[in-house]
């Protein structure tokens, strides 16, 4: 759904390279009027995890598994690659728009 509505839409980051910040959720979801209750983010590393529960704490946080382990920040699923994501996602009846 969102990288349909992209388009030439210029990549959303955080410019602190080593601190967590909620400005780009805000961009994102403001940009793109998105439910927090009804998002699911990926990520790779606990600075993503971070920025995202800064922002709102309600927004699902997957992190597929890198360098860095997000478990202790209880993302709510971790898995290695992508395709165990969309398995994952399958198995628990999270489907995209």
């Amino acid at each position: 759904m969102i990288i349909k509505k992209l388009g030439d839409f210029p990549f959303i980051y955080s410019d602190g390279k080593t601190k967590p910040s909620k400005k780009p959720m805000e961009v994102l979801f403001s940009s793109f009027s998105l439910d927090p209750l009804r998002t699911i983010v990926i990520g790779s590393s606990p600075l993503d995890l971070l920025s995202i529960r800064f922002y709102d704490s309600r927004v699902k946080f997957v992190c597929i598994k890198r360098k860095a382990n997000c478990s202790k920040y209880s993302p709510y699923l971790q898995v290695d690659n992508l395709m165990e994501l969309v398995k994952s996602l399958k198995r628990l009846k999270i489907e995209g728009n």
